[in-house]
């Protein structure tokens, strides 16, 4: 019965780690825990909560059991304060609480029935608590040290995952309140609002003047500070920054988007301006540096855009973080695949001899993010997520070791008849 259990777990996981990457929701990452994950176990109740950035209030998002309605909703939806009952202690505490006896805790709080045992997880990014897949059963000790263990690592696959599209969804959300308010809202004179010129140039220095002084700055200070808890404030504050000026720079490409067609009868992406988008993009607020060469490719390929472009900030955020702090190299070549063409992205970086032995053995087993330390777990899952959404669309990444302080990530991805 163990076996067959674990057997199931082990089913379980591996469908749910391939469906986690095609998530671009919130609502979709935790009602896919309640779909694939809650739904297949023999739990009669379960429920997500989410704690909003800068809240200290737990919500009700996702729900299984007696609260589940149709259409994603839930009944009856109560709030939590960080710190209280069971919930907002695992939320607090960022630790797993498994309660045998709810009636003898005083931390208990009744939802919508009362029930006699308690499994609370919290799902942790970075030491952010992102919300807490709560489960309870009318049965005392009803909840397993293997279904903690089996919950924790759900828990564990979807943080990294949800802290990306939760940044994405709140930088999306403010730049729609930015454009709202520069074009919709009239100003003080009775007119409708300011120019796409105007408003470019006071977005470009108003805002990105200061805002690459302080990155500037606090990266200085950082640098400089022995104090670890000045340098913990001090990376929220640069943070912070790079992703305001991340979101002025989404304004400024919409306020200027590019106009280049395709000349004489080609169709297609234009391939350099997309592909140094992307890097320029996430490297910007980086110290390390990446060069692009792109060799024999023609200037317009058909491909899919949006999957490529999930791909390389998965590869390129995350394979980043091995590497020292010398430049990185990315090549591009267009090479013939089985009856069709391929772009194949090489991605060089220097690392340590124990990092890139370390991180060959990760490759070789495909799934082993445990060999690291926490803090490379999420970039390990990133890089593991990168090939799995890869292999999806036809493609393939594999790592190269060169030397024995060499790594080459090789990123092969298919491409419809380049027209030469």
């Amino acid at each position: 019965m163990v076996k067959a259990q674990s057997e199931k777990q082990l089913s379980l996981l591996s469908g749910f780690a391939a469906e986690l990457i095609e998530q671009f929701t919130t609502d979709d990452i935790i009602w896919l825990i309640i779909d694939r994950i809650i739904s297949a176990l023999d739990f009669e109740d379960c429920v997500i909560y989410l704690l909003p950035t800068g809240s200290d209030v737990l919500v009700q998002r996702a729900a299984f059991g007696d609260k589940q309605l149709p259409d994603r909703t839930i009944k009856d939806p109560i709030q939590i304060p960080l710190g209280e009952g069971i919930v907002g202690t695992a939320a607090l505490q960022q630790k797993t609480i498994r309660v045998k006896d709810a009636s003898l805790d005083r931390r208990y709080i009744l939802d919508d029935m009362a029930r006699a045992s308690e499994l609370a997880v919290p799902i942790v990014f970075e030491n952010r608590t992102l919300g807490v897949i709560d489960s309870e059963n009318v049965k005392p000790d009803f909840f397993s040290e293997s279904d903690e263990t089996f919950l924790s690592t759900i828990a564990n696959m979807t943080a990294a995952r949800l802290a990306e599209v939760l940044r994405r969804e709140q930088v999306d959300q403010t730049e729609a309140n930015l454009r709202a308010v520069i074009f919709k809202r009239p100003s003080d004179d009775g007119s409708q609002g300011l120019s796409e010129v105007s408003v470019s140039s006071r977005l470009s220095h108003d805002l990105k003047t200061p805002l690459n002084a302080i990155m500037g700055m606090t990266q200085l200070l950082i640098e400089e500070s022995s104090d670890e808890n000045l340098r913990e404030p001090l990376s929220i504050v640069q943070r912070a920054a790079g992703d305001l000026s991340a979101t002025v720079d989404n304004l400024l490409g919409w306020l200027s988007p590019s106009t280049e067609t395709p000349p004489n009868g080609e169709s297609g992406i234009q391939v350099r301006n997309f592909i140094f988008d992307i890097v320029d993009r996430l490297t910007a607020h980086q110290a390390t540096t990446i060069e692009c060469s792109i060799d024999d490719v023609p200037n317009y390929l058909d491909f899919r855009a949006t999957a490529y472009e999930q791909i390389l900030r998965q590869l390129i955020t995350h394979g980043l973080s091995f590497g020292t702090d010398s430049p990185a190299a990315l090549s591009v070549q267009l090479i013939e695949l089985d009856r069709e063409f391929g772009l194949l992205f090489g991605l060089n970086l220097r690392a340590d001899q124990r990092t890139v032995l370390r991180l060959s053995q990760v490759f070789e087993v495909d799934n082993d993010p445990d060999r690291f330390n926490s803090s490379a777990n999420a970039d390990i899952q990133g890089l593991l997520n990168a090939k799995a959404l890869a292999e999806r669309i036809g493609g393939n990444l594999t790592l190269a070791v060169d030397t024995s302080d060499a790594l080459s990530f090789q990123l092969t991805l298919p491409v419809r008849s380049p027209m030469r």
